[in-house]
């Protein structure tokens, strides 16, 4: 069943005690999955807000005129156009979203969607007012960088997460999320964007090695974390930092188990991970980079995977090309052992970004 499908069966009343138990229990436990359902739910309010006030003019209007006859309700500032009304407050790219908006809402209306509860239509409706959502968003998401004077860019395919390795700017990814790509951008509240090319790959770990491009904006003179070269004990306590949405999220648990289904170059952690975690740092209680999140268990929640940095150490220093050898030397001091969580969190933050990845047809 799609996310949409089952929100709706959920807002509706439509599931089973124990569904709707699962349900509540999966907002708790999935970031992501809770702020789409979020959205979804906002959009369906005013679909049905919109709805019920069409409706109550039109009653109103019906009342009139059997009493009354045809109308002779005059409006105030009748005279006034829509231009007039609207442009002058709130500017013309903002009156754009407006009419898209409007527009949809009287395309929908005019066709008999919002009215009908049949199953069938309901659903050719969500489906059509997601693609119109995504388009709005699109727009009113454009009107903001237009009002903070910020470049629109061109929506990435697909989204992860990336850290520096050291300070001469190289920095670390999943294989997975950028393999066989066109272009590769990152992005963070100290970079505004930035493109980036792949120097290594690993396959087993899955794993990418890449270089930003442009380098002497970032004036990295070191990194506050460094990466750890022995293992990590079995319910040790770490955190991630990464992406799964446009601003950074923490997440914290322990390493569940030393391998990955016997896979000892990986290790099991008991943290929430979501898409767009993929290439985010592992990190112990001393800020120490014990690894770089990968995957999750989709048949366990809360249950992710991640390479082990002392297994990515043997990589670098494996490699044959004796000059990129020497570049890809991985960040030893570390100087946030003794800071407050928060306190690290604010020092690794600007070296963690969102890594957006385009794809050709």
């Amino acid at each position: 069943m799609r996310n949409i499908d089952l929100f709706d069966d959920y807002l509706f009343g439509r599931l089973s005690s124990e569904d709707k138990k699962q349900f509540e229990n999966r907002l708790q436990g999935d970031a992501e999955f809770k702020n789409e359902f979020n959205k979804h739910k906002k959009f369906v309010g005013t679909l049905n807000y919109t709805a019920s006030k069409n409706a109550l003019k039109t009653t109103l209007k019906n009342i009139h005129q059997s009493a009354f006859g045809s109308s002779n309700i005059k409006h105030i500032n009748e005279n006034r156009s829509f231009f007039q009304k609207y442009i002058k407050p709130t500017g013309m790219a903002a009156t754009v979203a407006i009419l898209a908006v409007v527009t949809t809402v009287a395309v929908l209306s005019g066709g008999g969607y919002l009215i009908k509860k049949q199953n069938t239509d309901y659903t050719e409706l969500k489906r059509e007012v997601n693609q119109i959502k995504t388009s709005q968003d699109a727009i009113i998401e454009g009107i903001s960088n237009v009002a903070k004077k910020k470049p629109a860019y061109i929506p990435a395919n697909f989204m992860g997460t990336g850290f520096a390795i050291n300070a001469k700017g190289y920095f670390i990814t999943s294989l997975h999320l950028v393999r066989g790509c066109d272009s590769i951008f990152i992005g963070n509240k100290s970079i505004e964007r930035a493109g980036a090319r792949i120097v290594h790959t690993d396959t087993k770990l899955d794993i990418a090695i890449l270089k930003i491009d442009s380098v002497s904006f970032l004036n990295w003179k070191e990194l506050p974390y460094s990466f750890k070269s022995s293992p990590s004990d079995l319910g040790e306590k770490i955190f991630t930092l990464g992406y799964p949405s446009q601003d950074i999220v923490y997440g914290e648990g322990s390493i569940s188990s030393s391998s990955k289904m016997g896979d000892t170059a990986m290790y099991q952690i008991s943290i929430p991970v979501n898409p767009g975690n993929s290439g985010g740092p592992l990190l112990d209680e001393q800020g120490n980079v014990i690894g770089v999140v990968s995957g999750k268990n989709s048949n366990a929640e809360g249950t992710g995977f991640a390479a082990k940095a002392q297994y990515i150490s043997d990589v670098l220093k494996n490699i044959t090309d004796e000059d990129l050898k020497k570049e890809l030397v991985l960040s030893k001091r570390n100087n946030i052992k003794n800071l407050k969580r928060s306190e690290q969190i604010k020092r690794i933050s600007p070296f963690v970004f969102n890594v957006y990845v385009y794809k050709g047809n």
